[in-house]
């Protein structure tokens, strides 16, 4: 789910469903294992809705353009509400909102996203700290920092530490990590000179001319949030 319009043109779609971290597999179990009947997704975007259509392999599974703070859905009908990297876009007062309204007594929201990836270069492991240092200085205090959204900064620089679903049985779990390979090309350029500066040495005629078949290796830590719905039925 995701309410604000920064995913609308058709390209950027395609190299965020490509570049996105994505949620491990571990964690994404644990929440599918609170699913018994079938389980609508919204997005705001029309060209993330075809993607998801495209790449959707669960029979129980639909998809449909909507809002996060203001869904189709009837009142009290759904058992579990997730958001994947999603939820810092969003107007959070009027999600929660939204998710009272739709939840069933008892459902869940589930919020979920990655922390900022640490970088590790199996070829050479010692200079996997230089190569940290440079995308960390770039990216939380450098020339990118500027393009950081303000629910950016806000949300996700601090691990999600703004965020405290007002529901029953908050839960806060940090214990998951996403964990894959990195192409050397997803860097931004000036970004990516410098890091391959630093693996000058370690690298092939071949590789120096075509960085995209540089792979480093990618963890990302996973901050899961989880709460309740009341059970009680309010009473008139």
């Amino acid at each position: 789910m995701t309410s604000n319009r920064y995913f609308e043109d058709a390209q950027q779609t395609q190299l965020y469903q490509q570049y996105r971290i994505k949620a491990p597999k571990l964690l994404v179990e644990r929440v599918i294992a609170y699913l018994k009947n079938k389980c609508p997704g919204t997005d705001i975007s029309a060209n993330q809705i075809a993607i998801a259509n495209k790449s959707n392999e669960r029979s129980n599974v639909t998809f449909e353009l909507s809002s996060a703070e203001k869904t189709n859905l009837t009142d009290g009908s759904v058992q579990l509400i997730t958001a994947m990297a999603a939820a810092h876009w969003f107007d959070l007062p009027k999600f929660y909102e939204e998710g009272r309204r739709v939840l069933s007594p008892g459902g869940v929201m589930a919020i979920y996203s990655y922390r900022y990836p640490k970088f590790f270069w199996p070829r050479n492991p010692s200079k996997s700290e230089a190569i940290q240092k440079i995308y960390d200085e770039a990216t939380m205090e450098g020339e990118l920092a500027d393009y950081y959204a303000p629910c950016l900064k806000l949300h996700v620089l601090s691990n999600y530490r703004t965020i405290a679903i007002p529901y029953e049985d908050l839960v806060r779990d940090e214990s998951t990590q996403a964990k894959g390979d990195n192409e050397a090309n997803a860097f931004v350029d000036g970004l990516k000179s410098r890091i391959l500066e630093i693996m000058k040495e370690d690298l092939t005629t071949g590789e120096e001319a075509n960085p995209g078949q540089i792979i480093l290796i990618e963890k990302s830590p996973m901050t899961l949030i989880m709460a309740r719905k009341s059970s009680w039925a309010s009473v008139a």
